[in-house]
């Protein structure tokens, strides 16, 4: 079973997703239940930064899963994708793997500072009240 916790900032119309150990399907499909909710709560032209950098690859459907999130979070509005990723290459490849096909694109950063500083620096997409909240898992 792996960890998760995001984080969902209104104000900057981002969320952030961090995950760590070694994920079932079904607990792939339940983060990705959450993230669809909160694009839901953001609105589109959201942000995401996804810290992938302790997580271990996922079975072949937990990939198809990792797809069909992507795709929602697409049709949902999704506008920059920061990955945090290591030297495991795996699980960012696992996560580029159908992100075309679906055109969903990431860049990628090492930490979640490095991410957070790359999208404060490019264009604005939020406004309105400051708030956040952290659900974990």
């Amino acid at each position: 079973m792996g960890l998760y916790s995001l984080r969902v900032d209104v104000r900057k119309k981002r969320f952030t997703l961090t995950v760590t150990g070694l994920f079932a399907e079904s607990e792939l499909a339940e983060i990705a239940d959450l993230l669809f909710e909160a694009s839901k709560e953001l609105g589109a032209g959201f942000d995401a930064i996804n810290d992938v950098s302790r997580c271990l690859p996922v079975t072949p459907d937990g990939v198809l899963i990792l797809k069909e999130a992507q795709k929602r979070l697409k049709e949902a509005g999704i506008k920059r994708v920061i990955r945090v990723v290591d030297e495991a290459v795996v699980p960012n490849l696992q996560l580029s793997l159908h992100a075309e096909e679906v055109g969903y694109h990431a860049v990628t950063a090492r930490s979640i500072e490095e991410a957070e500083r790359l999208l404060d620096e490019s264009e604005p997409s939020g406004s309105g009240a400051s708030f956040e909240r952290t659900v974990y898992a």
